[in-house]
């Protein structure tokens, strides 16, 4: 038997912009109105925050900001987003 499991990944560049791509099912991406994205492409809602670290789950994610913001999104069927 073979598991397909979704893949998806998230990056920080120099200018501490937060680009994804790879699956977007539960909207891990954190971009609206794709599925999928084949090339990473930046995360808008984020744009105006300069991120230092992103953590990924299967179905989530979780973004920190320079000034200690938080911001998770994606799936959240067990309460992982807070």
């Amino acid at each position: 038997m073979m598991i397909n499991r979704k893949i998806y990944l998230s990056k920080i560049i120099e200018k501490l912009e937060l680009y994804a791509c790879g699956s977007n099912q539960y909207g891990q991406l954190g971009i609206e109105g794709v599925i999928q994205l084949n090339k990473p492409s930046v995360v808008n809602s984020l744009k105006d925050y300069k991120i230092s670290s992103v953590h990924c789950g299967t179905d989530h994610t979780f973004a920190l900001t320079t000034k200690g913001e938080v911001f998770s999104w994606g799936l959240n069927l067990k309460g992982q987003l807070g």
